[in-house]
């Protein structure tokens, strides 16, 4: 885990302004900016309001340059990252392997290539690089972190390029997301086996990423299958429970639109994530205990 230090590297999660709620901190962060912008209406609704700390940016579609313009507002009150996506969409850039026709893999064929060792590595590291490019591009600096969407970032031998780019492109308080967290907690999570290996893959990037002294959360929270029968309420007061320093929980809040419907599959539980962030009843569940959300 993140080994904590003295001076202006030291791994810690930033105080929001003062209030008589701070508490326990907790960084909250909400997937995919960039895909749709009924997803970016919601996550600068939910930043405006203070109940997002983070976002993590899909920068290789064609609705990100429009969307970062309308969230540079936040760049100074939120961390701000890059959610590579090597699944399902277009690239920013050819992949004749990983994308003959121009979109991406499923993700079981992403990962059924990653365990037989049958990647092109090669151009999977210049994808990432131009991801991150596109990011510097919009925004005028380098992404805070960087994680994967559908968590490929954990992926064997994606891992090892995702620590290699976090060296070389982030700042140094930039940080790397990582799916880590104790088995005790994932027997309770919402969808367990779900959790359980995405858990499995943070923590081999958790290992690279001590290797390589790179910063990261410690413990990760928010899974879910997505055809869950109970309220989001409950399950992000389920996410939000586990009591662990450097606790980063993701979300994926969205309004709907037709491009969303168009490009991803999971839309109405966006719509209830949005309506259960900004109601009076999440407030009341972070009051209640005593969670702040913060930076990293």
């Amino acid at each position: 885990m993140t080994q904590r230090l003295d001076g202006p590297n030291r791994s810690e999660i930033s105080r929001p302004p003062p209030g008589p709620s701070a508490g326990r901190l907790v960084v909250l962060c909400a997937d995919d900016y960039g895909l749709s912008p009924g997803i970016g209406i919601a996550i600068r609704d939910l930043l405006s309001m203070g109940r997002l700390s983070a976002t993590s940016c899909m920068t290789a579609g064609p609705f990100w340059a429009s969307e970062a313009e309308l969230l540079k507002p936040f760049i100074e009150q939120a961390d701000l990252g890059l959610h590579l996506t090597l699944t399902d969409q277009s690239p920013a850039g050819p992949c004749p392997k990983l994308a003959p026709n121009g979109r991406l893999p499923a993700l079981p064929k992403l990962v059924t290539a990653a365990l037989f060792g049958q990647l092109p590595l090669l151009e999977i590291e210049a994808e990432t690089h131009r991801q991150i490019d596109r990011f510097e591009a919009a925004m005028g600096r380098p992404p805070d972190h960087i994680d994967g969407h559908q968590h490929v970032h954990g992926l064997p031998g994606i891992r090892a390029i995702v620590a290699r780019a976090a060296a070389q492109r982030l700042g140094p308080r930039g940080y790397v997301r990582t799916t880590d967290a104790p088995i005790g907690f994932l027997a309770k999570a919402p969808s367990g086996l779900r959790a359980a290996i995405v858990a499995i893959l943070g923590h081999g990037l958790t290992g690279l990423l001590d290797q390589a002294g790179i910063r990261h959360n410690r413990v990760f929270s928010g899974v879910r299958g997505f055809q869950e029968k109970v309220p989001y309420l409950d399950l992000i007061r389920s996410a939000l429970a586990l009591n662990a320093p450097e606790l980063l929980v993701m979300c994926h809040p969205g309004v709907k639109d037709d491009v969303l419907a168009s490009l991803d599959s999971v839309v109405d539980q966006r719509v209830e994530e949005y309506q259960t962030l900004k109601s009076d009843e999440f407030a009341m569940v972070l009051a209640k205990a005593g969670i702040a959300i913060g930076r990293f």
